[in-house]
Parts: structure tokens; C-alpha cells; sequence
């Protein structure tokens, strides 16, 4: 299954975990595959950046994790070329990349906590759904056993731990590749 993940529930899932991160787990395990697309990961980045900002002294550790995690997309999620919308849908227009996204990809999902994009589901066959109502719906309990869900549970430190090889490859990748 198909999903574009808004800003909101990637961002949530990393820092916080909680429902968005088992988004993130059920991705992790194929269960669902993510769709994204360039101003789609620089939206993650930029938020996900802003967000760690005050955090001390974990500043530096969330970017890395960040980082770490942006790369991971870049590698296994569907990366689409999705041109902007010939119209103008959600009353936010930067919404509209998520729904550009899933056009290209033919996803009929999108996972939002934002109001803009929720009051747009039904356009042309894409559903917005809130993260709970998606994992209710359509993540299945077997997806998610005990050891994947404390993995998603994982405090920022711990999993920067088992992230930290992808650290200084991801850095890498967005200082000479990220401003094409």
C-alpha cells in the first residue's frame, strides 16, 4: 500500500514516536511503502530542523537522526517527480505537494493531522486520513509485533545509537546533493 506521509506525522514519528511512529515502524517492515517526493523532503528537513532547534543538548543528535533518517527515505521510499498541481485544492498551497505526490505515485492515501489537507480527502480518489484512523484501518496488528513496536518507541539517544553509521553519509548527501 501506497502512502504519502505529511510533514506532521513523519516529523512526530521521529521525535516522539507514539502513533506516527508506527507509521514509521510498519514502513520499516514493508508493511506500508512511503511516498515522497524533493520539495516533500526538503519540507522534512526544514520542519524537522526547526523542531530540534532548543532542544539541548540533544540538538545536534535529533539532526543526525533526522539526517540519518531523511537518507533512508531517499533509498527505500517510492522517490516520485510530481509537478505542482494545475490548480490551486487545499486552502494551504503548500498542502498540495502531498497530493501532487500521490497523483504521480497512484497512492489513494494520505496521513495528516493537518486541517487543510483533511478537508480535501475525496479528491480524486486520494483519502486523507488522520494517523490513528490509518493505523486502525490499515495497519494490521501482526504487522507491528512487540520487538518492531519498542522499536519505534526508541528515545531519540537510543536510536541515534543504532543510526549513527548513516549519520555521516546523510550529511554527505545534503551538503552536495540536497540544493539541485
Amino acid at each position: 500500500m501506497k502512502v504519502v506521509p505529511d510533514t506532521n506525522v513523519l516529523v512526530s514519528g521521529l521525535l516522539f514516536g507514539g502513533v506516527p511512529g508506527r507509521i514509521l515502524t510498519a514502513w520499516s517492515t514493508g508493511a506500508i511503502r512511503l511516498v515522497i517526493s524533493p520539495p516533500i523532503l526538503e519540507e522534512y528537513r526544514r520542519v524537522g530542523l526547526a523542531l530540534s532547534k532548543g532542544r539541548e543538548p540533544l540538538v545536534g543528535t535529533l539532526e543526525a537522526l533526522l539526517e540519518a533518517l531523511l537518507v533512508m527515505l531517499t533509498v527505500h521510499a517510492l522517490l516520485v517527480n510530481a509537478p505542482p498541481l494545475d490548480e490551486r485544492v487545499s486552502e494551504d498551497p503548500d498542502d498540495d505537494m502531498f497530493l501532487a505526490a500521490a497523483l504521480a505515485a497512484n497512492a489513494r492515501l494520505i496521513v495528516s493531522g493537518d486541517k487543510h489537507p483533511l478537508r480535501v480527502s475525496g479528491w480524486r480518489g486520494i483519502e486523507v486520513l488522520k494517523a490513528r484512523p490509518f493505523v486502525g484501518r490499515c495497519i494490521e496488528p501482526a504487522d507491528i509485533n512487540g520487538t518492531l513496536l519498542l522499536a519505534a518507541q526508541c528515545r531519540v539517544r537510543q536510536a541515534v545509537a543504532v543510526l549513527a553509521h548513516v549519520a555521516r553519509p546523510a550529511a554527505f548527501y545534503w551538503r552536495h546533493f540536497s540544493r539541485t
